[in-house]
């Protein structure tokens, strides 16, 4: 079959080219491209995975907490009353000095918004304390335990000691800082395409 043809003037060949090793060459160099790419996405979404795993259990542990907390709302007083003992603040905020400001909104009419809820109440029956929950940028900052006379005297509750507007890790009132409660942010949305 060779003899066939050399004699009709074509060549015979008996091996590995150049070019189809470069052939060979690019199309093995794109397919490794391409499982780079494979698994460098791959990773990225497993550490996003483990990231919002991890906020949506910090997330669920700080609302079952306010969930709890917000129980107490009235324990203790006899004859607790909604805006006096429980009140829905409207532009509620920490001022830099700690204290909780806001403007007190009517909850027995229509429907209300606000930033901040503020209840009392009385659990040792002898010491009433005043306690608040601030949604405040992207988070839920819990405001526990300081003394007052009833919870319409919100402002005059000082968070200074333990509250840090750096970190903002330390946000209770009235607490030790291994008691203090941690400020959680909510979770953002996903974004669909990856940058």
């Amino acid at each position: 079959m060779v003899d066939d043809l050399l004699a009709t003037g074509g060549t015979a060949e008996a091996g590995i080219t150049l070019i189809s090793m470069m052939i060979g060459l690019v199309i093995s160099s794109l397919s490794i491209l391409a499982m780079l790419s494979l698994y460098r996405n791959l990773v990225h979404q497993a550490a996003d995975s483990i990231v919002h795993s991890n906020l949506d259990g910090q997330v669920a542990a700080g609302l079952l907490t306010a969930q709890i907390e917000l129980q107490s709302a009235g324990f203790g007083i006899a004859s607790a009353a909604v805006n006096q003992d429980l009140m829905l603040l409207a532009g509620a905020s920490l001022t830099p000095g700690g204290m909780l400001s806001g403007t007190i909104q009517n909850i027995l009419g229509s429907e209300q918004e606000g930033e901040a809820i503020v209840w009392g109440s009385d659990p040792t029956r002898s010491a009433y304390l005043c306690s608040a929950l601030l949604a405040e940028d992207g988070g839920l900052i819990l405001l526990r335990g300081v003394p007052c006379t009833r919870a319409i005297q919100f402002s005059s509750a000082d968070c200074t000691a333990m509250y840090d507007s750096s970190t903002r890790l330390n946000c209770a009132c009235g607490l030790s800082s291994a008691q203090a409660i941690a400020s959680t942010p909510l979770p953002q949305p996903r974004s669909a395409t990856r940058a």
